[in-house]
């Protein structure tokens, strides 16, 4: 291969592997800032994300792989090789992250005093009793 593709290379490596992180971010944090729920509610949604970044990445550390031999080349690979480590960790933790629904409140949120609190019976309802009149004589 000619000096001059390798460079070329090396450059769509280093630059693949910036994109690879930046691209993914961006789309969650736009989003998140959209509905701040988001993340919370919606691990697919992040999977998703991580998996674009992951892919990317790939195609970053095998033109780089490819590149070694320059300068761009070795530093889109480390770049790549850092960010599927960065992502695979990501994932993970997120994958223990738990789950919310809207409106039940987060892991800050009081402890619900209903599930705590037996119910009592309804009482039936009784008619009025009237104070009886004294008669008179």
């Amino acid at each position: 291969m000619r000096e001059d593709e390798e460079q070329q290379i090396g450059q769509i490596s280093m630059w693949t592997s910036v994109c690879g992180l930046l691209l993914p971010a961006l789309i969650a944090g736009g989003l998140v800032l959209l509905n701040m729920d988001l993340l919370r509610t919606h691990k697919k949604f992040l999977g998703l994300c991580l998996l674009l970044g992951g892919v990317i990445e790939l195609v970053a550390l095998v033109s780089g792989i490819v590149s070694r031999h320059t300068g761009t080349g070795n530093m889109g690979m480390s770049i790549a090789i850092f960010a599927l480590v960065v992502l695979i960790v990501v994932q993970v933790v997120t994958h223990y992250l738990p789950t919310f629904s809207p409106g039940t409140g987060g892991p800050d949120a009081p402890p619900s005093t209903e599930a705590t609190q037996p119910e009592e019976p309804a009482k039936e309802a009784k008619p009025e009793e009237k104070p009886k009149e004294e008669a008179k004589p």
